[in-house]
């Protein structure tokens, strides 16, 4: 609950936020506010329902967990932002307390590789040891390489190692 207060704080304009943590972040402020509107998370819900009962789902399981699927963005966020802040191991001293999870890091698409995402922040790859492994970033090199995103020149991968 304290995290989720910290965030709409911060995305309210309520607080500030130091210019370093600001820099290069995009914002698309009326998505923001498309995506966070009540009326369409519940239509995304009644969706996953209609779907459900469209391919007429072979487990009563899957309805059951409809609230999950809603619950999965603060879900997300918990996990990363309290147990990559308390459990975990660290690659580097960045002053705080963030660790990575690599053992449950495939379920977090990246995410839990969180010590070195704030050592690396803009990053494309968070993974820097030889056994980390960033999902997300085939997903990101292959938006890249097919011109839906680009790099930032020396922003490679191979550029943090």
């Amino acid at each position: 609950l304290r995290t989720r207060n910290v965030y709409n704080d911060i995305d309210h304009d309520k607080v500030d936020v130091l210019s370093k943590f600001k820099k290069g972040v995009p914002s698309w402020r009326s998505w923001d506010n498309f995506a966070g509107n009540n009326a369409i998370r519940l239509a995304w819900v009644l969706f996953y329902i209609f779907l459900y009962w469209l391919v007429d789902a072979p487990l009563w399981t899957y309805f059951v967990l409809i609230p999950l699927q809603a619950m999965m963005s603060p879900l997300h966020g918990v996990i990363i932002n309290w147990f990559s802040h308390k459990l975990g191991y660290r690659n580097y001293d960045v002053g705080d307390t963030s660790t990575n999870l690599m053992p449950i890091d495939w379920l977090m698409w990246g995410e839990c590789l969180h010590n070195n995402h704030h050592k690396f922040g803009g990053r494309p790859n968070f993974a820097v040891k030889k056994w980390e492994f960033d999902p997300m970033y085939p997903c990101i090199w292959v938006m890249n390489k097919l011109n839906i995103i680009q790099f930032k020149k020396g922003k490679l991968d191979t550029d943090y190692m």
